[in-house]
């Protein structure tokens, strides 16, 4: 069964990154909201990326049959674009066409897209996201045979990395560079588990569900590194700050669990179609963004809405145009 909210919150993570970018280059509100506000839109695709695993997979037993269907869906999901963005920026690069798409500069860099070793702007997300496709499965199979376990794995993980202060090591050498950032990226994916598994008893939370819980998202804004500041003069720790963890975790708890299932705000056609685009929205914002050059900051309040216009009708026909048809290959061949 369709979780519609979800669609909805794929195009809010979406949208947190999109504005993010737009914000730092045209200084719209003083970059209210970017200065790193973005890395909030990706929190939430992670927590989401757990919780569908979590919620599609873990009731049922493990098999390989299974298995195999679980990373023939993923890589049909994921990779087809990514792929095609990381080639695409490499040959405009050799073409003398730079600073549109990404920087894939040379063939060490190539490589380290394509190995998902590590990734330039957006494209650093795909490499701890397939990475932990493959994590699954053993942690699938070992939910199969001891749900305990799989919980105590998961919170001594976490304690380890929290104790290392949520390291992200990276390690270069002749140009090739391992910067996964899987390390930072786990403790999301495992939250998403987590609520993944207690979606199943959400009809127990139906006597208090109610639309106020829509006040959620003022947690996400609240975590904007200029209105944290304004508020609580400091600054988060973004990735290594625990306290982040928390309050994107408690806010996907609040639309996902306790705002109802027909809400208009959450369950709607504009949060389905765009949620069905934000991948491709998420990837090609940038290039639509930096093909509008100055414009962008010469005239911030105008060109906001031709940005946004622009860059949703590049992901909707890289959507019909890439990915439906890749995913449908893919899967016809190797289902």
């Amino acid at each position: 069964m369709e979780i519609r909210k979800l669609n909805t919150l794929r195009a809010l993570a979406a949208l947190i990154v999109v504005l993010s970018h737009y914000s730092n280059v045209s200084m719209l509100w003083g970059e209210l909201l970017g200065s790193a506000a973005g890395q909030l839109g990706v929190m939430l695709f992670f927590i989401l990326s757990g919780f569908l695993m979590s919620h599609l997979y873990l009731e049922h037993a493990y098999d390989k049959a299974r298995a195999r269907q679980f990373l023939v869906a993923r890589v049909a999901r994921v990779m087809p674009l990514f792929v095609a963005v990381v080639l695409l920026s490499y040959a405009l690069h050799k073409l003398g066409v730079k600073y549109i798409f990404y920087g894939v500069i040379n063939v060490p860099s190539l490589i380290s897209h394509l190995t998902l070793l590590s990734g330039r702007d957006v494209l650093w997300t795909i490499a701890p996201e397939v990475q932990f496709y493959l994590l699954f499965v053993p942690l699938w199979m070992l939910y199969t045979k001891r749900p305990a376990y799989l919980y105590a794995l998961m919170a001594l993980v976490f304690l380890i990395l929290a104790a290392m202060h949520f390291p992200n090591p990276i390690w270069g050498h002749r140009g090739y560079i391992l910067d996964t950032k899987i390390l930072i990226a786990l403790p999301y994916f495992f939250v998403g588990i987590v609520l993944g598994r207690l979606y199943t008893y959400r009809q127990k939370l139906a006597p208090w569900q109610s639309a106020w819980y829509l006040l959620a998202l003022l947690l996400i804004f609240l975590l904007y590194p200029q209105v944290f500041e304004a508020v609580f003069s400091v600054q988060h720790g973004t990735w290594q700050d625990p306290m982040v963890l928390l309050v994107m975790g408690l806010a996907f708890f609040f639309l996902v669990f306790l705002v109802p299932d027909n809400n208009r705000l959450l369950a709607n056609p504009v949060g389905d179609f765009l949620g069905k685009i934000s991948y491709s929205w998420y990837f090609l914002h940038l290039p639509v963004l930096r093909l509008m050059g100055e414009n962008v900051s010469q005239y911030p309040a105008l060109a906001l809405p031709i940005f946004m216009a622009l860059s949703l009708l590049v992901a909707y026909l890289s959507y019909r145009l890439i990915e439906v048809p890749s995913r449908r290959a893919i899967r016809r061949k190797f289902a």
